[in-house]
């Protein structure tokens, strides 16, 4: 959520004061002012706590657990994911693809749609969780976190995570192609193969996978958490309202 919609939304109510701070700072905006990242809460377990946590979670044992946390719509592309595990699945990888949402059901009934073979086995959809209190748990439990949008705004599920030191799969679009070079894997959209292949590499890489997404953690960190976006906010408001910092 940027700046500018809180303060939209406060300044129709509050008059001039909020108007004339909201004009000067909506200069800032290009800086892009988040809520930020909670690393503190998106954070990297140990092995033995994402072997409890995936026990918990009842995660299929033995699975390389392709975890799509997005709502099933257009732009969101579930259709390559489908495929891209299906592919990967080919080439052996014993893959399950799950999608937390409020869509789900619409997730499974487009694997079927697709015509895949033996999905009933290997899709799975749960509802959606409460995104600070348990989609944590999902991302620290999962192998890898997909993201396979045809166009993003931010992306911040891969930020996320990365923030758990879990791999991430991602099309290279609008912020994602911006913030995950060097840290994900980033595919063309609408590229089944190369997702399938990318999944592959982490499956047969773990380690180099696993540094690959702390390097993420620590960019998420610095750049993305919340911590630095509130006190960002903090400064621009006093700076705003002309107030010393």
């Amino acid at each position: 959520m940027r700046v500018t919609g809180a303060l939209s939304s406060a300044v129709v109510t509050t008059g001039p004061y909020l108007t004339d701070m909201a004009s000067r700072l909506a200069n800032r905006v290009f800086e892009g002012y988040y809520c930020g990242i909670d690393t503190g809460l998106f954070t990297p377990v140990s092995p033995e706590q994402r072997e409890r946590l995936r026990q918990r979670l009842q995660f299929p044992p033995g699975k390389f657990v392709i975890l799509f946390p997005s709502r099933i719509s257009h732009e969101k592309d579930p259709e390559t994911v489908l495929k891209a595990t299906a592919r990967a699945r080919e080439r052996g990888l014993d893959a399950v693809v799950m999608n937390l949402g409020g869509g789900y059901a619409d997730f499974l009934a487009c694997a079927q749609r697709l015509g895949l073979e033996g999905c009933e086995e290997w899709v799975i959809g749960r509802p959606a969780v409460h995104p600070m209190k348990d989609l944590c748990d999902y991302m620290q439990a999962a192998d890898v976190v997909v993201q396979a949008s045809l166009a993003e705004g931010g992306g911040m599920s891969p930020l996320e995570a990365l923030a758990c030191g879990t791999p991430v799969v991602a099309t290279k679009v609008g912020g994602m192609a911006l913030t995950l070079p060097g840290i994900a894997q980033l595919t063309s959209p609408g590229d089944a193969a190369a997702m399938a292949r990318a999944f592959s590499w982490i499956s047969g890489n773990t380690a180099a996978a696993r540094q690959q997404a702390l390097r993420g953690r620590d960019y998420v960190d610095a750049t993305w958490s919340r911590r630095r976006a509130f006190a960002a906010l903090a400064s621009a408001l006093k700076e705003t309202s002309g107030r010393p910092a």
